[in-house]
């Protein structure tokens, strides 16, 4: 099981449709996600993992904060050890939330959320 928090920018061009974007210029993410994941082999060289959870996100622009929102989350990647007492990861993430978020949605659109994606480079240490 994983915890995680993360704050991540976002920056929509000015001369953005607002018939598409539900702001121009600069925002923040802020979420919250819980998943659960499996780890394939774990002790070898390469250890593949993947995950599935749910998350919750807040958009931040121009200091206005938009209501918190659920949504799903899926990551998966691999892990190397490096020492006894670390490993290095790399994942790919990708978050789906419903309705709207970053877009702005028109009744007769067929796609109803936003898909973030996240890739990372993860370096844990064990006390």
């Amino acid at each position: 099981m994983r915890i995680e928090a993360g704050r991540s920018a976002i920056r929509v061009p000015a001369n953005a449709s607002p018939e598409f974007f539900r702001f121009t210029g600069d925002a923040r993410i802020s979420r919250l996600t819980v998943s659960i994941g499996g780890l394939e082999r774990p002790g070898d060289i390469a250890s593949p993992y993947a995950g599935l959870g749910l998350g919750f996100y807040r958009l931040t622009h121009d200091n206005v904060k938009t209501p918190i929102k659920p949504g799903f989350y899926a990551h998966g990647g691999a892990e190397v050890p490096v020492s006894d007492s670390a490993t290095l990861n790399f994942e790919i993430g990708v978050h789906v939330i419903p309705g709207d978020f970053i877009h702005v949605r028109s009744p007769s659109s067929d796609v109803k959320g936003d898909g973030l994606f996240e890739a990372l480079l993860r370096f844990k240490v064990g006390l």
